[in-house]
């Protein structure tokens, strides 16, 4: 039965229970909390008192001879220990390319007290966006604490759950995965030509990532990494080259290089068919003009050797510009 009172401001706002009872439930505290202290008159004075006891949720208030009671419950709850919010993980930039660990660890919570919980479910989604593809890496593990690895970078997203007398509590986290240049020195060791050199120079002054640690990419096109890859004409299946996961060559400095020789190998193989007579430089600089344009350009009798983009290729490799 629910009856109103016109004895305070809050009798004239809520439905008041004459008889209340705690409710039944296996994991759930209720209590009932007196607050003859307060008075009725005094809003404010309450609505203090209920910030500075944070750890209860209000539930029901109500009055009895003149004092006000509020009834409450503390809840479970599951909280992400490891990795916090907005935490920041980096890629290793070293030969060879390993894994970046992750542990996973979760606490729960009972009335403020720590429940030892072993079994925590773990639902781990890592995504980044490429310019016509989302790149999705899902994770399922179980285990408090677990540890997961990741060769890719972008941003996480980590759900951990568990389930305590058939009902189910979570609780969700992000966090970011970047990833830092190689250095200019282990360049010079896995670039295995004058060419790839010049080319990797030009496109993006041997940069695999920008300042901010996210993939070097060009705004106005797909261009990403180190040698400025196509998503679009060769991050998928169907390209011409093996080297084709296009999330790997975004966060994998050696990969997008592997990516470019095999490009490279494939139009040079297009070139030689095309032009057995020519020499050896003219196959390279039509080899290398069709990097910078495309396919296309293989079918046209036109010399490459005036092309601009070839020139700057031949002088980064006469000057080796990365060296100074």
């Amino acid at each position: 039965m629910c009856t109103y009172s016109d004895k305070s401001y809050f009798a004239r706002k809520l439905i008041i229970p004459t008889n209340p009872e705690p409710l039944s439930d296996p994991v759930m505290v209720w209590e009932f909390v007196e607050l003859s202290s307060i008075s009725l008159s005094s809003l404010s004075q309450l609505q203090t008192h209920f910030r500075a006891d944070l750890q209860f949720s209000l539930m029901i208030l109500f009055i009895s001879y003149d004092k006000i009671y509020l009834m409450t419950k503390k809840q479970i709850s599951l909280i992400i220990l490891s990795p916090k919010n907005n935490d920041f993980f980096s890629l290793e930039s070293s030969l060879p390319i390993k894994a970046t660990p992750i542990i996973l660890k979760a606490q729960v919570l009972k009335n403020s007290i720590d429940m030892p919980i072993s079994f925590i479910n773990w639902r781990v989604k890592l995504v980044w966006c490429g310019t016509y593809q989302t790149y999705q890496t899902n994770t399922n593990i179980s285990g408090n604490a677990a540890t997961i690895q990741s060769f890719t970078g972008g941003k996480l997203y980590i759900r951990a759950s568990t389930i305590i007398d058939k009902k189910e509590y979570s609780s969700l986290n992000k966090a970011v995965i970047i990833a830092n240049n190689p250095t200019r020195e282990l360049l010079k060791k896995t670039l295995p030509s004058d060419i790839l050199k010049a080319i990797a120079w030009q496109e993006s002054s041997w940069r695999q990532f920008d300042a901010k640690g996210n993939p070097l990419k060009n705004p106005s096109s797909s261009m990403i990494g180190i040698m400025q890859i196509s998503e679009r004409w060769w991050g998928n299946e169907k390209s011409s080259i093996k080297s084709n996961d296009f999330n790997k060559m975004a966060w994998n400095w050696s990969y997008n290089i592997q990516a470019a020789k095999e490009i490279l190998e494939y139009y040079f193989q297009r070139v030689i068919n095309k032009f057995p007579n020519e020499t050896e430089e003219s196959k390279w600089n039509r080899t290398v003009k069709a990097y910078h344009v495309g396919e296309s350009s293989i079918n046209t009798k036109e010399s490459a050797d005036d092309f601009w983009y070839v020139k700057k290729i031949r002088s980064h490799i006469k000057e080796k510009s990365w060296e100074k």
